[in-house]
């Protein structure tokens, strides 16, 4: 997190900062973005910047701090609930549809989390904590799901908390090639879309590959 001395700064010259940071982490990576280049751009003296951070890592680290603070204030506004309601399947679509949202209205903060997905490079103690919740997440919408009978309660939780897990994670990668492979418009994020990937996703999870027969109509 940045020092005191930085939330001292007029608000100005904090969202200078931050914006000519979040240019950088996104045209760069993480290992080759320069700090020098973003104090140079600022106009601040060399020295004031570790007067305001630790570090690069420290930097980059608030950056998605900010994008979280920003995307739930996004969720917030868009009604969305952190309590699935009974059909946690058409939760998740709802979740999916918003977080397409966010990126098309968010572009900037879009590309930083694009670029840190495509190199790995997201900071430690934000997959920790993301790891941590998500697992949380699972627990109880997986509990939810059983107890509304839209998830057979038959089914093992770990099982079901490993599908859900591995197919997210390499939709995450699968979506990270479409995206290299598409052009700026990014169609296959559409949130409007019916048939969106996340909602096939969400499909196949809930009916197998044989699907439904409206999702075919």
């Amino acid at each position: 997190m940045p020092k005191q001395t930085f939330f001292n700064l007029p608000s100005t010259k904090q969202a200078l900062l931050i914006d000519l940071a979040i240019d950088e982490f996104s045209q760069y990576t993480y290992k080759s973005a320069s700090i020098r280049r973003i104090i140079e751009k600022s106009g601040i003296a060399p020295g004031s910047f570790y007067q305001y951070f630790a570090n690069k890592e420290d930097l980059y680290s608030y950056l998605f701090v900010l994008m979280a603070e920003k995307k739930r204030a996004f969720f917030a506004e868009k009604g969305v609930s952190s309590t699935p309601p009974t059909d946690i399947f058409a939760y998740l679509r709802g979740l999916a549809e918003t977080s397409a949202q966010f990126e098309l209205a968010h572009p900037r903060f879009s590309q930083l989390a694009y670029v840190a997905l495509k190199n790995n490079s997201f900071p430690e103690e934000i997959v920790t904590e993301g790891t941590a919740k998500s697992a949380t997440f699972l627990q109880d919408l997986i509990a939810q799901g059983k107890a509304a009978g839209t998830i057979d309660a038959r089914y093992d939780d770990e099982l079901v908390a490993f599908l859900f897990n591995l197919i997210l994670t390499e939709l995450s990668q699968f979506m990270l090639q479409k995206r290299e492979a598409a052009d700026e418009q990014r169609p296959f994020l559409d949130p409007t879309a019916p048939n969106n990937l996340f909602a096939q996703t969400m499909t196949i999870l809930e009916f197998g590959l044989r699907g439904r027969e409206e999702y075919h109509e």
